[in-house]
Protein backbone atom coordinates (compact mmCIF):
# COMPACT_ATOMS: atom_id res chain seq x y z
CA UNK A 1 0.00 0.00 0.00
CA UNK A 2 1.21 3.47 -0.92
CA UNK A 3 1.95 5.81 1.30
CA UNK A 4 -0.48 8.87 1.17
CA UNK A 5 1.07 11.75 -0.33
CA UNK A 6 1.10 14.50 1.97
CA UNK A 7 -0.59 18.14 1.41
CA UNK A 8 1.35 20.76 0.11
CA UNK A 9 0.48 23.81 1.65
CA UNK A 10 -0.74 26.89 -0.66
CA UNK A 11 0.46 29.92 -0.19
CA UNK A 12 -1.82 31.47 2.27
CA UNK A 13 -0.97 28.40 4.49
CA UNK A 14 2.75 28.47 4.36
CA UNK A 15 2.30 32.60 5.14
CA UNK A 16 0.46 31.29 8.65
CA UNK A 17 2.73 28.89 9.60
CA UNK A 18 5.39 31.06 8.93
CA UNK A 19 3.59 34.00 11.50
CA UNK A 20 2.56 31.09 13.94
CA UNK A 21 6.39 30.22 14.06
CA UNK A 22 7.53 33.73 14.27
CA UNK A 23 5.42 34.22 17.42
CA UNK A 24 6.71 31.31 19.31
CA UNK A 25 9.70 31.50 18.49
CA UNK A 26 9.17 35.24 20.04
CA UNK A 27 7.55 33.86 23.41
CA UNK A 28 10.13 30.72 23.66
CA UNK A 29 12.59 33.89 23.95
CA UNK A 30 10.59 35.80 26.14
CA UNK A 31 10.29 33.01 28.21
CA UNK A 32 13.30 31.84 28.73
CA UNK A 33 14.87 34.73 30.07
CA UNK A 34 12.72 34.72 33.65
CA UNK A 35 13.11 30.73 33.28
CA UNK A 36 17.38 31.19 33.14
CA UNK A 37 16.84 33.33 36.46
CA UNK A 38 14.86 30.67 38.36
CA UNK A 39 17.02 27.50 37.11
CA UNK A 40 20.20 29.62 38.49
CA UNK A 41 18.90 30.18 41.84
CA UNK A 42 17.60 26.93 42.34
CA UNK A 43 21.36 25.25 41.60
CA UNK A 44 22.78 28.25 43.70
CA UNK A 45 20.20 27.74 46.66
CA UNK A 46 21.76 24.07 47.16
CA UNK A 47 25.57 25.72 47.73
CA UNK A 48 24.75 29.18 49.78
CA UNK A 49 24.23 29.03 53.42
CA UNK A 50 24.31 32.88 53.90
CA UNK A 51 20.82 33.72 55.04
CA UNK A 52 21.31 37.36 53.58
CA UNK A 53 22.17 35.58 49.97
CA UNK A 54 19.38 32.91 50.47
CA UNK A 55 16.79 35.84 51.29
CA UNK A 56 17.90 37.62 47.76
CA UNK A 57 17.81 34.47 45.58
CA UNK A 58 14.84 33.34 47.13
CA UNK A 59 13.79 37.26 45.86
CA UNK A 60 14.89 37.21 42.33
CA UNK A 61 13.17 33.77 41.91
CA UNK A 62 9.66 35.19 42.49
CA UNK A 63 10.62 38.36 40.61
CA UNK A 64 11.47 35.85 37.49
CA UNK A 65 8.54 33.67 38.22
CA UNK A 66 5.83 36.10 38.22
CA UNK A 67 7.85 37.85 35.11
CA UNK A 68 7.44 34.10 33.28
CA UNK A 69 3.56 34.27 34.24
CA UNK A 70 3.51 37.73 33.14
CA UNK A 71 4.60 36.97 29.66
CA UNK A 72 2.51 33.52 28.86
CA UNK A 73 -0.55 35.61 30.35
CA UNK A 74 0.25 38.76 27.85
CA UNK A 75 0.49 36.02 25.15
CA UNK A 76 -2.42 34.30 25.65
CA UNK A 77 -4.42 38.06 25.52
CA UNK A 78 -2.47 39.29 22.30
CA UNK A 79 -3.07 35.75 20.52
CA UNK A 80 -6.12 35.18 21.58
CA UNK A 81 -9.41 35.62 19.32
CA UNK A 82 -11.00 39.16 19.54
CA UNK A 83 -14.01 37.79 21.34
CA UNK A 84 -12.29 35.84 24.03
CA UNK A 85 -9.58 38.29 25.96
CA UNK A 86 -12.42 40.04 28.01
CA UNK A 87 -15.97 38.82 27.99
CA UNK A 88 -18.98 40.01 30.52
CA UNK A 89 -20.20 37.87 32.53
CA UNK A 90 -21.60 37.21 36.13
CA UNK A 91 -20.59 35.81 39.13
CA UNK A 92 -22.98 32.78 38.86
CA UNK A 93 -21.19 32.23 35.56
CA UNK A 94 -17.25 32.64 36.49
CA UNK A 95 -17.93 29.98 39.58
CA UNK A 96 -19.75 27.63 37.18
CA UNK A 97 -17.06 27.90 34.82
CA UNK A 98 -13.87 27.17 37.51
CA UNK A 99 -16.40 24.37 39.06
CA UNK A 100 -17.07 22.75 35.61
CA UNK A 101 -12.84 23.45 35.05
CA UNK A 102 -12.16 22.09 38.19
CA UNK A 103 -14.48 18.99 37.40
CA UNK A 104 -12.58 17.84 34.07
CA UNK A 105 -9.41 18.00 36.20
CA UNK A 106 -11.05 15.26 39.00
CA UNK A 107 -10.43 17.76 41.46
CA UNK A 108 -12.50 17.99 45.31
CA UNK A 109 -13.69 20.98 44.97
CA UNK A 110 -16.73 22.48 46.20
CA UNK A 111 -17.66 25.92 44.80
CA UNK A 112 -20.29 28.18 46.56
CA UNK A 113 -21.68 31.61 46.05
CA UNK A 114 -23.42 33.97 48.43
CA UNK A 115 -27.15 33.32 49.44
CA UNK A 116 -28.97 35.20 46.78
CA UNK A 117 -30.82 38.38 46.65
CA UNK A 118 -34.95 38.45 46.93
CA UNK A 119 -34.67 39.47 43.29
CA UNK A 120 -31.90 38.14 42.11
CA UNK A 121 -31.93 36.95 38.38
CA UNK A 122 -30.67 32.86 39.16
CA UNK A 123 -30.45 30.81 42.14
CA UNK A 124 -27.23 30.73 43.67
CA UNK A 125 -26.57 34.31 42.50
CA UNK A 126 -26.66 37.41 44.11
CA UNK A 127 -28.80 40.24 42.14
CA UNK A 128 -27.13 42.64 39.46
CA UNK A 129 -23.68 41.57 40.33
CA UNK A 130 -21.91 41.33 37.00
CA UNK A 131 -17.90 40.62 36.40
CA UNK A 132 -16.01 41.88 33.19
CA UNK A 133 -13.71 39.00 33.33
CA UNK A 134 -11.00 37.42 30.89
CA UNK A 135 -13.23 34.44 30.22
CA UNK A 136 -9.97 32.17 30.11
CA UNK A 137 -7.29 33.36 32.04
CA UNK A 138 -9.30 34.85 35.37
CA UNK A 139 -10.96 30.85 35.62
CA UNK A 140 -7.54 29.68 34.65
CA UNK A 141 -5.83 31.39 37.59
CA UNK A 142 -8.80 30.21 40.34
CA UNK A 143 -8.23 26.52 38.85
CA UNK A 144 -4.64 26.47 39.49
CA UNK A 145 -4.55 27.76 43.02
CA UNK A 146 -7.69 25.15 43.93
CA UNK A 147 -5.46 22.81 42.07
CA UNK A 148 -2.39 23.91 44.42
CA UNK A 149 -4.85 23.61 47.99
CA UNK A 150 -6.73 20.27 46.75
CA UNK A 151 -2.55 18.65 46.67
CA UNK A 152 -1.63 19.73 50.04
CA UNK A 153 -0.51 16.83 51.92
CA UNK A 154 -2.98 15.29 54.51
CA UNK A 155 -6.05 16.58 52.90
CA UNK A 156 -8.89 14.63 53.99
CA UNK A 157 -12.43 17.06 52.78
CA UNK A 158 -12.94 18.37 49.48
CA UNK A 159 -11.20 21.99 49.14
CA UNK A 160 -13.95 24.59 49.78
CA UNK A 161 -13.93 27.83 46.97
CA UNK A 162 -16.38 30.35 48.10
CA UNK A 163 -17.36 33.30 46.02
CA UNK A 164 -18.89 37.03 47.35
CA UNK A 165 -18.75 40.76 46.72
CA UNK A 166 -17.27 43.01 49.45
CA UNK A 167 -17.10 46.60 49.61
CA UNK A 168 -17.47 46.36 45.69
CA UNK A 169 -14.73 43.70 45.09
CA UNK A 170 -14.86 40.28 43.98
CA UNK A 171 -13.26 37.58 47.58
CA UNK A 172 -12.45 34.20 46.35
CA UNK A 173 -11.82 32.28 49.23
CA UNK A 174 -10.08 29.14 49.39
CA UNK A 175 -10.15 26.67 52.07
CA UNK A 176 -8.14 23.59 52.34
CA UNK A 177 -7.67 20.85 55.97
CA UNK A 178 -4.14 19.91 55.02
CA UNK A 179 -1.24 20.19 56.86
CA UNK A 180 0.39 23.60 57.46
CA UNK A 181 2.82 24.63 55.17
CA UNK A 182 6.56 24.93 56.20
CA UNK A 183 6.59 28.49 58.19
CA UNK A 184 9.22 29.58 55.42
CA UNK A 185 6.75 29.10 52.33
CA UNK A 186 3.91 30.39 54.47
CA UNK A 187 6.12 33.59 54.13
CA UNK A 188 6.70 33.42 50.89
CA UNK A 189 4.32 31.32 49.15
CA UNK A 190 4.36 32.35 45.67
CA UNK A 191 8.04 31.80 45.24
CA UNK A 192 8.32 28.44 42.90
CA UNK A 193 11.00 26.87 45.48
CA UNK A 194 11.52 25.76 48.43
CA UNK A 195 13.30 27.03 51.10
CA UNK A 196 16.10 24.78 50.77
CA UNK A 197 16.51 24.63 46.21
CA UNK A 198 14.08 21.88 46.23
CA UNK A 199 10.61 21.78 45.01
CA UNK A 200 8.06 21.63 47.47
CA UNK A 201 4.17 19.98 47.41
CA UNK A 202 2.76 23.99 48.83
CA UNK A 203 2.54 27.12 46.80
CA UNK A 204 5.79 26.80 44.94
CA UNK A 205 5.00 25.81 41.64
CA UNK A 206 5.35 27.91 38.50
CA UNK A 207 1.32 27.38 37.99
CA UNK A 208 0.78 29.01 41.38
CA UNK A 209 3.42 31.80 40.84
CA UNK A 210 1.65 32.45 37.07
CA UNK A 211 -2.11 32.11 38.38
CA UNK A 212 -0.81 35.19 41.14
CA UNK A 213 0.89 37.34 38.46
CA UNK A 214 -2.70 37.62 36.37
CA UNK A 215 -4.85 38.33 39.36
CA UNK A 216 -2.18 40.87 40.33
CA UNK A 217 -1.85 42.15 36.67
CA UNK A 218 -5.81 43.08 37.21
CA UNK A 219 -5.60 45.09 40.09
CA UNK A 220 -6.11 41.89 42.36
CA UNK A 221 -4.29 40.63 45.63
CA UNK A 222 -3.64 36.98 46.89
CA UNK A 223 -2.88 36.52 50.59
CA UNK A 224 -2.21 33.10 52.30
CA UNK A 225 -2.57 32.28 56.03
CA UNK A 226 -3.04 29.24 58.39
CA UNK A 227 -5.86 29.36 61.14
CA UNK A 228 -5.78 28.12 64.16
CA UNK A 229 -8.43 26.05 63.55
CA UNK A 230 -6.16 23.81 61.18
CA UNK A 231 -6.53 25.23 58.10
CA UNK A 232 -5.00 27.23 54.89
CA UNK A 233 -6.98 29.93 53.92
CA UNK A 234 -5.93 31.74 50.54
CA UNK A 235 -7.94 34.76 49.69
CA UNK A 236 -8.37 36.47 46.40
CA UNK A 237 -9.43 40.11 46.23
CA UNK A 238 -10.04 41.11 42.76
CA UNK A 239 -11.74 44.40 42.13
CA UNK A 240 -15.68 44.03 40.76
CA UNK A 241 -15.32 44.76 37.33
CA UNK A 242 -11.70 42.81 35.86
CA UNK A 243 -11.19 44.30 32.35
CA UNK A 244 -8.71 41.12 31.90
CA UNK A 245 -5.90 43.57 30.34
CA UNK A 246 -2.48 42.22 31.10
CA UNK A 247 0.16 43.78 32.60
CA UNK A 248 3.05 42.60 30.59
CA UNK A 249 6.10 42.87 32.00
CA UNK A 250 7.82 45.97 32.91
CA UNK A 251 10.93 47.02 31.06
CA UNK A 252 14.14 46.38 32.93
CA UNK A 253 15.56 49.68 33.62
CA UNK A 254 19.11 51.00 32.82
CA UNK A 255 21.44 48.64 34.70
CA UNK A 256 24.22 50.88 36.22
CA UNK A 257 27.85 49.79 36.01
CA UNK A 258 28.74 47.80 38.85
CA UNK A 259 32.21 46.12 40.23
CA UNK A 260 32.38 43.76 43.21
CA UNK A 261 34.95 41.88 44.85
CA UNK A 262 34.29 38.42 45.37
CA UNK A 263 35.55 36.44 48.20
CA UNK A 264 39.24 35.53 46.93
CA UNK A 265 38.83 37.63 43.50
CA UNK A 266 42.07 36.98 41.47
CA UNK A 267 41.66 40.42 39.98
CA UNK A 268 39.94 38.55 36.60
CA UNK A 269 37.10 40.76 35.38
CA UNK A 270 34.12 39.41 33.43
CA UNK A 271 31.30 41.78 31.85
CA UNK A 272 28.10 40.84 31.65
CA UNK A 273 25.78 42.45 29.27
CA UNK A 274 21.72 41.68 29.19
CA UNK A 275 18.61 44.04 29.67
CA UNK A 276 17.54 41.73 32.18
CA UNK A 277 18.48 42.67 35.14
CA UNK A 278 17.64 39.67 37.03
CA UNK A 279 19.38 37.64 35.31
CA UNK A 280 22.13 39.94 34.91
CA UNK A 281 22.58 39.93 38.94
CA UNK A 282 22.08 35.78 39.29
CA UNK A 283 24.90 35.96 37.00
CA UNK A 284 27.34 38.49 38.76
CA UNK A 285 26.51 36.68 41.99
CA UNK A 286 27.56 33.32 40.65
CA UNK A 287 31.40 34.52 39.31
CA UNK A 288 31.88 36.57 42.05
CA UNK A 289 31.89 33.44 44.26
CA UNK A 290 34.66 31.86 42.03
CA UNK A 291 36.88 34.50 42.20
CA UNK A 292 35.94 36.81 39.15
CA UNK A 293 35.42 40.97 39.53
CA UNK A 294 32.10 41.54 37.65
CA UNK A 295 30.43 45.18 35.67
CA UNK A 296 27.39 44.36 34.44
CA UNK A 297 25.74 46.40 31.33
CA UNK A 298 22.10 46.65 30.45
CA UNK A 299 23.53 47.80 26.76
CA UNK A 300 26.10 48.33 24.05
CA UNK A 301 26.73 51.95 25.30
CA UNK A 302 27.63 51.23 29.01
CA UNK A 303 29.37 47.74 27.91
CA UNK A 304 31.36 50.37 25.62
CA UNK A 305 32.39 52.28 28.88
CA UNK A 306 33.21 49.32 31.15
CA UNK A 307 35.13 47.95 28.39
CA UNK A 308 37.63 51.03 28.14
CA UNK A 309 37.70 51.86 31.80
CA UNK A 310 39.99 48.91 32.20
CA UNK A 311 40.63 45.06 30.78
CA UNK A 312 38.08 42.49 30.45
CA UNK A 313 38.60 38.99 30.65
CA UNK A 314 35.11 37.41 30.19
CA UNK A 315 31.93 38.86 28.03
CA UNK A 316 28.65 37.49 28.50
CA UNK A 317 26.26 38.98 25.90
CA UNK A 318 22.93 38.60 25.12
CA UNK A 319 22.38 38.35 21.09
CA UNK A 320 19.07 39.75 21.82
CA UNK A 321 19.40 43.42 23.39
CA UNK A 322 16.58 45.87 23.69
CA UNK A 323 18.36 48.30 20.80
CA UNK A 324 20.86 46.15 19.33
CA UNK A 325 22.37 42.67 18.58
CA UNK A 326 25.27 41.44 20.57
CA UNK A 327 27.25 40.72 17.81
CA UNK A 328 27.53 44.20 16.81
CA UNK A 329 28.24 45.07 20.33
CA UNK A 330 30.70 42.50 20.32
CA UNK A 331 32.33 44.27 17.26
CA UNK A 332 32.81 47.35 18.64
CA UNK A 333 34.06 46.43 22.05
CA UNK A 334 36.40 44.20 19.63
CA UNK A 335 37.74 47.56 18.39
CA UNK A 336 38.02 49.03 22.12
CA UNK A 337 39.87 46.22 23.03
CA UNK A 338 41.62 44.10 20.33
CA UNK A 339 41.39 40.36 21.09
CA UNK A 340 38.19 40.36 23.25
CA UNK A 341 36.22 39.17 20.69
CA UNK A 342 37.98 35.62 21.54
CA UNK A 343 36.21 36.14 25.23
CA UNK A 344 32.99 36.26 24.10
CA UNK A 345 29.96 33.80 24.90
CA UNK A 346 26.25 34.61 23.55
CA UNK A 347 23.36 34.40 25.85
CA UNK A 348 20.38 33.57 24.04
CA UNK A 349 16.42 32.87 24.42
CA UNK A 350 15.93 31.44 21.21
CA UNK A 351 15.53 28.03 20.68
CA UNK A 352 19.37 26.28 20.72
CA UNK A 353 20.35 25.22 17.32
CA UNK A 354 24.30 24.19 17.17
CA UNK A 355 25.85 25.82 20.18
CA UNK A 356 27.57 28.24 18.62
CA UNK A 357 27.16 31.61 17.21
CA UNK A 358 29.66 33.33 14.67
CA UNK A 359 32.48 30.97 15.99
CA UNK A 360 31.50 31.82 19.77
CA UNK A 361 30.40 29.21 22.25
CA UNK A 362 26.64 30.13 22.98
CA UNK A 363 24.38 29.78 26.16
CA UNK A 364 20.85 28.53 25.21
CA UNK A 365 18.39 30.28 28.02
CA UNK A 366 17.86 28.34 30.69
CA UNK A 367 21.14 27.30 31.58
CA UNK A 368 22.30 25.94 34.51
CA UNK A 369 25.80 26.35 36.78
CA UNK A 370 27.60 22.97 35.31
CA UNK A 371 26.86 24.52 31.47
CA UNK A 372 27.87 27.86 32.41
CA UNK A 373 31.32 26.82 33.58
CA UNK A 374 32.24 24.58 30.93
CA UNK A 375 31.11 27.19 28.19
CA UNK A 376 33.47 29.67 30.42
CA UNK A 377 36.43 27.09 30.78
CA UNK A 378 36.34 26.39 26.97
CA UNK A 379 37.15 30.30 26.55
CA UNK A 380 40.13 29.59 27.86
CA UNK A 381 39.74 32.69 30.96
CA UNK A 382 39.02 30.65 33.71
CA UNK A 383 41.79 29.70 36.26
CA UNK A 384 43.49 26.11 35.53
Amino acid sequence: MEAPIPDIPDDDERARRTLAYAVLRGIVHDLNNPLASVTMAIAALRTIDDPVQRSELLDLTEQAALRAGAVAHDAALRYAPTDAAATAGTLHALATEVQRRCDDRGLEVAVSLPAPAGNGPGVGEPAAVGVRMDAALLPAALVALAADAHDAPGRSRPVTLAFDVVDDALLVRLHDDGEAPAEAVQRRPFVPVGPDGDEHGRGVGLAVAAARAHLVAVGGAVDLRHTDAGETVLTVRIPEVVTGAGASTAAAGEAEETAADGAGATGRRALVVDDDETLCTLLAMVLERTGWRVHVAADGEQAERVVAAQPVELVLLDVHLERELGPEVAARLDRLRPGLLETVVYLTGDPPRDGMLEGRPTLAKPFDLAELDRVVRRTGAAEG
